[in-house]
């Protein structure tokens, strides 16, 4: 992940890829350049657990093949 000056983030291969080709950040379309990314650090990024033979929804609502709800915890 890299920060822009104007405090937008980006993944390092995208954004550079889009100032390769353009030279301007790809939101505000402002002149930038490599030299001004700014690293950030993050956590690694892990995938949601998989659902496995059930769904969160009981069965009599419904909902059984609607993706889990925003914010639960499983």
């Amino acid at each position: 992940m890299v920060s822009t000056r104007t405090g937008h983030l980006y993944e390092r291969r995208l954004v550079e890829k889009a100032i390769a080709e353009t030279g301007e950040c790809p939101v505000t379309r402002q002149p930038l350049s490599r030299e001004e990314l700014l690293p950030v650090k993050t956590n690694k990024v892990s995938a949601p657990p998989p659902r496995v033979g059930h769904t969160w929804w009981p069965r009599d609502s419904g909902l059984v093949d609607q993706p889990y709800p925003r914010g639960a915890v499983v």
